[in-house]
Parts: C-alpha cells; structure tokens; sequence
C-alpha cells in the first residue's frame, strides 16, 4: 500500500516493527520515533525461519508492551539472499501490515549490512558480501554513507578478486557474512575485512525510518532475488504423466 501524507505521518508518530530473515538468522527489532531501539530479538538459524517468525514477533511486542495495533509501520529485508528467508520475511511483514492497516516498507538486505558498518569503515566505501548458499556470492557496493553505489550482482569466486581490485583505490571495507570464506581472495592492499553475520532487523528498522522520512515513495517490500530458486515447477504442473495407449 501507498500511504497518505496523513497515513505517513501517523507511521513516523509511531513505532516501527522490522523483520530481516535474508540469511542464517532471525532477527526482529522494534524502534521508536526518536529512532531508540524498544525491543529486539536475534537467533542464529539456517533453517526454520517460517516455523519461528510469527512467534518471534509477537514476543518482541510483547517486550516492547506494544500490540500490532500501535505500530505505525512495518519494514522487511527484500534480498539478496535466501530465497526462502525472503518469502517468510516478507510474508510475515505483509500479513501484520495487513491485519494492522500498515504501510509495509522493504530494505534491501546488503543496505542493512552496510548500515550498520557506517563507523566502523571511517569514512571509505565498503562493500557487502552474502551468502548465497550456492556456488556464487552476492556483492553489493556503498559509499561510506552507505548509500548505493549500484545493483547487487551475483559473483562467481574467481572473479571476485578482480572485482575488488577495480573498487579498492585509496580504501575500501568489505564486510558480510561471505567474508570468511574468501580471505585469501580478499588480501589486498587498502582492503579491511571485517567479516560479519547476517542483516540486523535494527538497521532493517533505521533505514526504514529514514524511508518515512524521505520525500521520496516508500521502498516497495517486493523480494530481489537476483537470480531464480534451484526448485522448479515440474512438467505437467506436478501432476502424473497420463499414459497413451
């Protein structure tokens, strides 16, 4: 949904409930106006998301004292990363939006990684690496301020160190929760390494404010997926081949 100027406004009066599920964990916060974080949740898991999510928000209202009801908007991460984590984050986000009558905001989930590694890349662009369960990476690249600087991609491993030969220049932070798995490719001259977990919903939920803020629409809670799921539709629509005689 679009909101209002009104709408939107009642949305910056009110807390905000972000749900980030991108990658090997489940992370839920909710933070005031004022942008101090009242409640928030964080479980190392790689799989089980779905089972989880829907419990795991009503606890960190329930320690916020909040109900749905007294939200003013609601933020999820959109990717990349798993394609599964997505869709539950998502789906979470949208139903409580729904229930709520709430403006349903989506964060891009290397945004949220490089938010909250603004400080400690002093002042020098930094690039997110993510896992994607598969034989690739997803790499995304930010100014120090951690706004974009381009897509996400996804990255084969041999080229990556090519890749960030052309961004290091005079300095570059790489942080992300690929990061351990490509140091030897990483080793460069300029380049920190500062590997990290997966997205915070903390700074799913301050970017999202910023969002509120932003005369600009709000970001569209749609997933980036950057490339299909390994599943797919079965020929006949999954039904049994009918036998010809």
């Amino acid at each position: 949904m679009t909101p209002t100027t009104s709408e939107r406004s009642k949305a910056i009066a009110r807390p905000l409930l972000a749900v980030e599920s991108s990658g090997g964990a489940l992370s839920t916060a909710i933070v005031m106006p004022d942008g101090v974080v009242r409640a928030r949740m964080d479980e190392i898991m790689m799989r089980g998301h779905a089972e989880r999510i829907v419990a795991m928000i009503a606890e960190t209202l329930n320690a916020a004292d909040l109900a749905a009801r007294d939200l003013g908007a609601v933020a999820s991460s959109v990717g990349p990363g798993s394609f599964t984590g997505i869709r539950v984050g998502l789906a979470a986000a949208r139903g409580v939006g729904l229930a709520a009558g709430l403006p349903v905001i989506g964060i891009g989930s290397a945004a949220a990684v490089a938010y909250g590694a603004r400080e400690q890349a002093a002042g020098r662009p930094i690039l997110v690496l993510i896992d994607s369960r598969r034989a690739d990476l997803f790499v995304q690249a930010f100014d120090a301020d951690a706004t974009s600087l381009g897509e996400a991609v996804a990255l084969p491993p041999e080229d990556l160190r090519g890749f960030v030969e052309g961004l290091a220049g005079d300095g570059l932070y790489v942080t992300g929760d690929a990061v351990a798995d490509h140091i030897d490719a990483l080793t460069l001259p300029g380049v920190e390494l500062a590997p990290s977990g997966p997205p915070s919903a903390v700074s799913v939920a301050m970017l999202a404010l910023a969002a509120l803020h932003a005369p600009e629409a709000l970001p569209a809670a749609a997933p980036v997926y950057i490339r299909p799921p390994d599943a797919a539709v079965p020929a006949f629509g999954g039904r049994l081949k009918r036998l010809v005689r």
